[in-house]
């Protein structure tokens, strides 16, 4: 926390006792202001690593570096139009916000998380968290016969004009001047929804801790 190459030494050691190699550097959750604002000497930092399996088995244990272990949880972008990985709800503030609701599947809209979903078929060689050919697909949100995070969902796409409208008045405010009771102002074209990106990343935040599997903190934005 002290160390501007501290991060960077995470990576190293974080390498060096493990078979994990990262995609980048860590990076703090919370900025390191607001860190040491709050009188804080830990913090939770996000890793990035290159596929799902790995993010997967990194969640099945803990992570060991720098003589300590830390706990980890699935971590998720989140956005006016991204799905919880957890309940499938859509535009939560935090990927914690829903942690006393019932879990629902991104994949097949079933009782449990996506990451405990898996095929019943014997024989079928495809692991937990994916979707198989023995599978029903079906979104949680709209029940169509995809995940619930497909950009394809109608309430997806919903959710993002909405929020592409609201980023537009937002910045058209900026345009009506002070004291002006009526104001015209010209029209502009809204970005096209694929300019807006993926949806998801394959991350990891890491609450730091000590061996007593009680983690320092377990904030996210």
């Amino acid at each position: 926390m002290n160390s501007s190459h501290g991060l960077e030494m995470a990576r190293e050691e974080i390498e060096y006792e493990t078979a994990y190699k990262l995609k980048r550097d860590p990076t703090w959750l919370k900025s390191p202001r607001n860190i040491r604002a709050g009188g804080r000497l830990f913090a939770t930092m996000v890793v990035t690593v290159g596929s799902k399996d790995e993010a997967r088995r990194m969640l099945k244990g803990r992570l060991r570096f720098g003589g300590h272990h830390y706990a980890t949880e699935a971590y998720w972008d989140t956005s006016p139009e991204s799905v919880c990985i957890r309940c499938c709800g859509i535009g939560h503030a935090s990927h914690l916000e829903c942690r006393n609701s019932p879990p629902r599947c991104t994949i097949c809209a079933g009782d449990h998380e996506a990451l405990s979903h898996g095929c019943n078929v014997i024989g079928c060689s495809i692991g937990l968290g994916k979707p198989c050919q023995h599978s029903q697909i079906r979104c949680a949100n709209c029940n169509g016969p995809h995940e619930a995070t497909s950009p394809k969902c109608p309430k997806i796409r919903q959710a993002r004009k909405q929020a592409i409208q609201q980023a537009r008045n937002r910045k058209l405010q900026h345009l009506i001047p002070p004291n002006e009771t009526l104001a015209v102002i010209p029209p502009r074209p809204p970005p096209t929804l694929e300019a807006m990106g993926p949806l998801s990343t394959d991350r990891l935040a890491i609450g730091a801790s000590d061996d007593t599997d009680t983690p320092m903190s377990q904030e996210s934005c």
